[in-house]
């Protein structure tokens, strides 16, 4: 099963459909998405850092994480589509948001775990 069926089975098809639709609702989930992967990643850094790590080098892992720049090479090394109807100008950068809306996605699906196990399978290092 590929990264994207995968999505597409933990989230429904009504969700999977609104992520690959790249409109409003897209917009409000990738907004979900960027919050929820904030503390996600928060968390994951937190608990994994050594206990002597000084808040800087957290600060450092989380920007790392989170930035476009990551989650648009995360996308690509995974094979996820682009979504929407963007631009080839703007279709990089809608590739990292699309990262955003799967997570903003399985938080509506299924909290907190949904949106872990997305991020998990996304963003976070193995």
């Amino acid at each position: 099963m590929s990264v994207l069926q995968t999505l597409q089975t933990l989230v429904g098809p009504e969700l999977s459909a609104t992520v690959a639709d790249g409109g409003l609702e897209f917009e409000r989930l990738e907004w979900m998405g960027d919050s929820v992967l904030d503390a996600i990643v928060i968390r994951q850094v937190v608990l994994s850092a050594e206990p002597e790590a000084a808040l800087g080098e957290l600060l450092v892992k989380h920007s790392h994480l989170v930035r476009d720049d990551t989650l648009i090479a995360n996308a690509e090394r995974l094979g996820l589509p682009y979504v929407g109807h963007s631009t080839p100008k703007d279709q990089h950068h809608r590739l990292g948001d699309s990262v955003e809306a799967w997570i903003g996605a399985g938080f509506v699906a299924s909290g907190w775990t949904g949106a872990s196990t997305i991020a998990s399978m996304l963003v976070l290092p193995e």
